[in-house]
């Protein structure tokens, strides 16, 4: 049994998953650190401009342009806090990121072991049901020849049905083995 490693060649969901986390996390640090920077905003109006029919004035185009300036004084400590735990939470997306990486490379290595045991277990009930085959044909023989009783072929028969169904059961528990590690990779 061979490991062949697919999550270097390839993004695995939790890579995925732990990578949305961290953005996360650093754009609210960002945001957090947008908060004392100083802003400037340039704004502007058009329009026109009527008098009523009382003839007080005259018709005209307005345009009004304006800047504004705002530059945070206060609450320089209150973003430091923002930002340290802003810093606090990239940390913990990090770790988490890590950690999900690492619990699907176990369970990746966990279902492989069970897949290669599963294949093992069928192959050794493959071969009972061969050696017990061999054996009921033996005393199927050897009833021929009036060596054996009836009743010990039926008996023969019943086990070899057991050891049977015993490899289904272990066909099922391989294809299932191997569906569940096809859904993790």
């Amino acid at each position: 049994f061979q490991f062949n490693n697919k999550f270097e060649s390839k993004d695995s969901v939790s890579e995925y998953l732990g990578q949305s986390g961290i953005e996360i996390a650093e754009s609210k640090y960002e945001l957090a650190e947008s908060e004392n920077s100083p802003v400037l905003e340039l704004i502007g109006s058009t329009g026109h401009s009527s008098r009523d029919s009382l003839k007080f004035g005259s018709t005209g185009h307005e345009i009004s342009l304006g800047i504004n300036l705002s530059i945070p004084i206060s609450g320089r400590f209150l973003t430091r806090r923002k930002l340290s735990k802003a810093r606090v939470a990239i940390n913990k997306a990090e770790l988490l990121k890590r950690k999900l990486i690492e619990q699907q490379k176990n369970q990746f290595l966990t279902e492989s072991f069970k897949l290669n045991q599963a294949e093992k277990t069928l192959k050794l009930q493959q071969e009972l049901w061969r050696l017990q085959k061999e054996r009921l044909d033996k005393i199927i023989s050897m009833f021929s020849k009036r060596m054996s009783e009836k009743s010990v072929i039926l008996m023969e028969r019943e086990t070899l049905l057991r050891r049977e169904m015993i490899l289904e059961l272990s066909r099922i528990s391989y294809i299932k083995q191997k569906y569940i590690l096809d859904l993790i990779q």
